[in-house]
């Protein structure tokens, strides 16, 4: 019943579930000597199942999905009018972001003296 609530009326992760079903299972079994069998496997299962549910399918993790292909954005950059200065420095800032993957945060902590420009390396 707890674990049903925490799927319907709590609308808890995924994650959360499990551990919290984990804690459940580690209570019962060392507090009461309780055994799980096959049953109690089945309707863990039935449970988990409503994560596939529309209603609660935001509750699942989703895989990450790359937005562009690396040499797509690179043919992008290479694109750019490279004559003007506001140009060469977005060229600059995408080209540090795709090599790095910084975050905005990390990015706007560079500095010049982190870039080694003879071995081709960025200290982050």
């Amino acid at each position: 019943m707890y674990l049903h609530h925490l799927i319907t009326q709590q609308q808890v992760r995924l994650s959360t579930f499990n551990r919290r079903l984990a804690g459940v299972k580690y209570w019962l079994v060392h507090e009461y000597g309780f055994q799980f069998v096959s049953e109690h496997d089945m309707s863990i299962k039935l449970l988990r199942s409503l994560y596939n549910q529309e209603e609660y399918l935001r509750l699942k993790p989703m895989r990450g999905k790359r937005a562009e292909k690396q040499s797509d954005v690179l043919r992008l950059i290479d694109r750019y009018d490279t004559d003007k200065k506001s140009d060469i420095r977005k060229r600059a800032i995408c080209l540090v972001n795709l090599i790095t993957a910084n975050r905005p945060s990390e990015m706007v902590r560079l500095k010049v003296s982190d870039f080694d420009l003879e071995n081709r390396t960025v200290q982050s």
